[in-house]
């Protein structure tokens, strides 16, 4: 009898093995946490029929999901594959009984759900959508784990996350990192950049990055909680390597109307964004044209985001007239979703604020989006913007003859490399302080470790660590090195570095 198995994606091929792996050190959970549309499902199935206790060698597999639905598509794809091998119905008519003696019975784990599991034997319980699953832990513990008592098998976990502090993601951090994976949409070949450009321009930023990045993150709040917040004491200015300025400009002096709204921020010699100083006034125009002059004497940004909407694109060809590097800008996202782009960089940890900004301004930051005022959340967003190239997608810059400041920021430029033979680099790193010294790396980054070495087979990528493989990158280019190099270092031996790359 044919089967009519797909073929194996290159992260699925890993992704079994690193199961394989896991289940012979002994655990009990594995878990996969990918984007939409990179293959989830079937590598589940894939899995539950050819793992070496699985259907195709006479295992019983109970696979579950939320709901009917759900399990309709995965049946259906098993009929596809296995069509010739399916004896009948499985007992209650859960599933179905193969000729090889396997079995896979389908369980709907959602609300209303009756007893899944009960009176069976399994050698292994896998759950797709497990992140949907209303009180998943309790399932596990009085349902499904009871069934492998008599095999020991494992409990194989996949899903796309569904935000956090939920069961799926608490058993997410409490994972062993050897018995998890994770990876985003573009795991799938298939998916093009021009896809995901699209789901970018037509998804909010963190249902983006939840649905086709696989990131854990809250995406039913906007309001960034001081828990996300990192504070600390800045670095002397001098050591930072990009300085930038937003500014949200009002003109009226009416005490119920918007303030002008300054935000100063920057890079740090080790990568670290910060939020160096917030201000808001309320003065006429002539008189916050000599504040931000005198603001930009003093700190010498290297770039100014300024918002030129109506009367403001006057005030801004005053400023560039008198020497300011300004960028004008006219925002076409609204408020929301501006905030929330960096609001996700505020979530992962990646924005510092200094401990001495104002508190008013800072707590309008807090407070966005039910505050009074939000001219220093927009002031924020523009002066981070320079510092997070994706932040830039939500406006328009007139890039006319005066107006627009185009030089490559100082942080953007690429650090020289030296390439070394087995794929490792050498580059200049500098320290909190600013010192810079050569330090050589791994090819994906890590601290560099001799037994590391990389070879090239076709188009494909394949990391050794002490001679075991560890890794395979299909556009192995971009994860790892750039192609227009290899055949240079190849090329070499010995470990010699070779010419500089810029």
């Amino acid at each position: 009898m044919d089967l009519h198995l797909p073929p194996l994606l290159e992260w699925q091929k890993h992704w079994f093995d690193k199961v394989e792996a896991a289940i012979a050190e002994g655990e009990s959970i594995f878990m996969l946490n990918v984007g939409r549309q990179a293959g989830k499902t079937s590598a589940l199935l894939l899995w539950a029929l050819m793992w070496e206790r699985g259907a195709l060698a006479g295992g019983h597999i109970g696979f579950c999901a939320p709901s009917d639905k759900h399990l309709a598509d995965v049946k259906d794809r098993l009929k596809r594959w296995v069509g010739e091998l399916i004896s009948g119905p499985s007992p209650a008519g859960l599933g179905f009984d193969l000729s090889s003696g396997g079995r896979i019975d389908f369980w709907p784990l959602g609300f209303g759900a009756i007893a899944a599991g009960r009176g069976r034997s399994y050698q292994a319980v896998v759950i797709d959508e497990a992140a949907y699953v209303p009180n998943l832990s309790a399932i596990l513990e009085a349902n499904l784990m009871p069934t492998l008592a008599t095999t020991g098998g494992p409990v194989i976990l996949g899903s796309t996350p569904d935000g956090l502090n939920n069961d799926y993601h608490d058993l997410w951090r409490h994972t062993p990192e050897h018995a998890r994976f994770s990876g985003g949409s573009d795991l799938n070949p298939a998916i093009s950049d021009a896809w995901l450009a699209n789901k970018r321009r037509t998804m909010t930023e963190l249902r983006y990055l939840q649905e086709c990045e696989a990131v854990f993150c809250d995406v039913a709040g906007l309001k960034l909680k001081r828990a996300e917040v990192r504070y600390g004491r800045p670095p002397e200015l001098a050591s930072f390597k990009t300085i930038s300025f937003g500014i949200d400009p009002a003109t009226s002096v009416k005490t119920s109307a918007d303030y002008t709204a300054l935000a100063v921020c920057g890079i740090d010699a080790i990568d670290r964004r910060w939020l160096l100083h917030l201000a808001h006034w309320r003065l006429s125009w002539g008189e916050t044209e000599m504040k931000l002059l005198g603001f930009y004497a003093a700190w010498r940004p290297h770039t100014v985001i300024f918002e030129a909407v109506n009367f403001a694109a006057l005030g801004c060809r005053a400023l560039l007239n008198a020497g300011m590097a300004v960028r004008p800008i006219v925002p076409h996202k609204d408020k929301m979703t501006r905030f929330e782009r960096l609001h996700v960089r505020y979530h992962m940890g990646e924005i510092w604020h200094s401990d001495s900004l104002d508190p008013e301004c800072e707590n309008e930051l807090y407070a966005f989006d039910s505050g009074s005022h939000d001219d220093v959340v927009d002031a924020t967003v523009f002066g981070f913007t320079p510092l997070f190239a994706e932040l830039s997608t939500d406006w328009s810059e007139d890039r006319t003859s005066g107006r627009y400041w185009g030089h490559t920021l100082p942080h953007e430029k690429e650090v020289p490399r030296l390439y070394l033979e087995n794929g490792a680099y050498m580059q200049k790193v500098a320290s909190e302080s600013g010192e810079h010294e050569m330090q050589t790396f791994n090819p994906d980054g890590t601290e560099y470790d001799d037994s590391w070495r990389i070879e090239r087979v076709g188009d494909m990528c394949i990391v050794y660590e002490h001679d075991q493989e560890i890794s395979r990158h299909p556009r192995w280019h971009e994860p790892i090195l750039r192609a227009q190099h290899l055949d240079q270092y190849q090329a070499k031996h010995n470990g010699r570095p070779v010419k500089t790359i810029h």
